[in-house]
């Protein structure tokens, strides 16, 4: 299953294009978690995994099974390159 947890700027609650392209284009699944924690790195939070439970980050998950060209845009607005 391709899964992808979100937090920061996508999240539903949040007014963001990409997000709303997010919405409009990938199944919710539902509420999420994920052990870390949140930065402040100016413009955006960045996500820290924690390996020990305890600090947890809450964000949402949806299923881009059905859209696979969603992946592409979503590393062009994180910054991932190849």
């Amino acid at each position: 299953m391709e899964l992808l947890f979100v937090y920061g700027t996508l999240l539903s609650s949040i007014n963001h294009p990409v997000g709303e392209n997010l919405r409009l284009t990938a199944c919710y699944r539902d509420k999420g978690w994920a052990y870390g924690k949140l930065y402040d790195i100016g413009e955006y939070p960045g996500f820290v995994p924690q390996a020990e439970k305890g600090l947890t980050v809450v964000g949402e998950v949806y299923d881009l099974r059905l859209c696979p060209d969603l992946w592409a845009a979503l590393d062009a607005y994180e910054g991932v390159g190849e």
